[in-house]
């Protein structure tokens, strides 16, 4: 899926990129330390590719991004 980041936000368990159409990439804090070189929060208004499986929760869909390699910024 490939996508523009709305917004970023850090919650009590998970690090959120929230993109434009209602999905939310969700990274578990468990996971946090793969994801230290890429700076997750300067993503904003960026074109961003993911890979996973997609969930819905609470009308939503949603995806867990488990490592960076799931994740690329797209020019």
């Amino acid at each position: 899926i490939v996508g523009t980041v709305k917004s970023t936000a850090k919650s009590r368990y998970s690090t959120w990129l929230n993109l434009k159409g209602n999905l939310g990439i969700r990274i578990d804090h468990a996971d946090a330390p793969y994801f230290r070189t890429m700076e997750i929060f300067k993503l904003k208004g960026r074109r961003i590719g993911v890979r996973g499986w997609l969930y819905e929760r609470y009308d939503r869909l949603r995806m867990q991004l488990r490592h960076p390699a799931d994740l690329s910024v797209v020019n």
